[in-house]
């Protein structure tokens, strides 16, 4: 909590006026994703209003991932509904090495992982003359992750209940950015890659219905922070970004900077920021505020619903970010310090937030310290992601 407190609605309003914009989302031409069906499993194929299941997987290489006798290499994530019909869902992460055996994909050959483990040296096989494996192969080697000589996929299967192949449809996911942002080292764009992957596989949100979150979030927000607290250090992050101010600000120097002038053109101190933590706490309030503006609930920096009827059936005040870091269990004044970025690609935040003119102080200890900060970030139905951070600022006593 805060050794300085004060609360500033001016500060979440003056935010609210200088909200990032949209940019496009980008789009891909296969997924890795598949539902499973007895005699016909298919992998998602990019058509006109989203993807279609036209790629057909090889039927031996599906019936040894589906072996019972091999269900402890299946995560079942359970039901899901996808375009008002409900799935039941399963995954399998496979691995193959480049090695003198040739125990490789293009030679019918993988075996189980469990992340980056592969279980064992017992190598899978199945036939190469199986329908559909040159396709299949293709498209695997292409989205595979690269480990030293080990490549990755995990293949999401969906069980229909009564659905057809061709008539059902799933949200593109995002390719992985395999181009340095400016002001970013080959550490920041492996961090991007990682929240795109992880973003890549989604659950239903926890406070909105029809929208989606990482699965597993909680990477997701140390993937951003790891990135906030690393880039900020790159010599002339800002500069190099074309920021109109504070360009002089290299926390990899010794010095820094008394003061900078804000886009409002006020003079604003500049602090010694330590690495930032995150705070469960400040985590749920910016979810569920992430949340509301992908099911189109939020507006800007407010709920303009005013109150919320939570899960207990309680209807608590959620307009404001003080209000929902007040539910959330953050008590004390709060100094709120919140940023959002509605309607943006997977893994464009924190880079956006760092680069722009408006919501970059607490990266760079700018008007304060930020030491505990949260993350939020939500997928809309049509693909795009909804990223909220919350922090509560402290100004060091001289």
């Amino acid at each position: 909590m805060t050794t300085a407190t004060r609360r500033h609605p001016s500060r979440i309003a003056r935010l609210a006026k200088s909200t990032l914009a949209a940019s496009a989302l980008a789009i891909v031409t296969f997924a890795t994703v598949a539902p499973a069906y007895a005699q016909d499993v298919r992998a998602a194929q990019k058509s006109a209003a989203g993807y279609t299941f036209d790629v057909a997987i090889p039927p031996k290489f599906l019936a040894v991932v589906t072996d019972p006798t091999k269900a402890g290499y299946n995560t079942i994530t359970g039901p899901t509904v996808i375009g008002g019909k409900t799935y039941n869902v399963s995954s399998t992460r496979i691995a193959w090495v480049d090695d003198q055996w040739n125990n490789n994909i293009d030679n019918g050959r993988f075996a189980f992982a469990r992340g980056n483990q592969v279980e064992g040296a017992w190598f899978q096989s199945f036939d190469k003359t199986d329908p559909g494996f040159a396709d299949f192969v293709t498209r695997m080697k292409a989205i595979a992750e690269r480990s030293d000589k080990w490549y990755y996929v995990t293949l999401t299967y969906l069980t229909p209940q009564g659905a057809t192949v061709t008539s059902d449809y799933l949200p593109q996911p995002s390719p992985l950015p395999t181009e340095l942002h400016a002001g970013e080292n080959a550490g920041g764009l492996k961090l991007r890659q990682r929240i795109v992957q992880l973003s890549n596989v989604t659950a239903p949100g926890a406070w909105f219905p029809g929208v989606r979150v990482p699965q597993d979030i909680a990477q997701v927000r140390q993937a951003m922070l790891d990135y906030g607290n690393q880039q900020r250090l790159n010599p002339r992050f800002r500069a190099a970004n074309d920021a109109k101010v504070a360009t002089n600000l290299d926390l990899s120097q010794p010095t820094r900077p008394a003061s900078v002038v804000s886009k409002e053109g006020k003079a604003e101190p500049v602090y010694a920021q330590p690495d930032m933590k995150l705070d469960d706490r400040y985590n749920n309030a910016a979810q569920w505020f992430a949340e509301a503006l992908a099911a189109g609930k939020g507006h800007i920096h407010q709920y303009p619903a005013g109150t919320w009827t939570d899960p207990k059936g309680i209807q608590v005040t959620m307009t404001e970010a003080w209000d929902r870091a007040k539910y959330f269990g953050i008590t004390g004044d709060l100094d709120a310090y919140e940023i959002a970025a509605p309607g943006w690609a997977a893994g464009d935040m924190p880079w956006g937030w760092m680069k722009s003119d408006t919501h970059y102080r607490w990266y760079f200890g700018v008007d304060g310290t930020y030491p505990l900060i949260g993350y939020g970030a939500a997928q809309s139905a049509d693909g795009k992601w909804h990223y909220v951070g919350l922090a509560d600022r402290d100004v060091p006593k001289p």
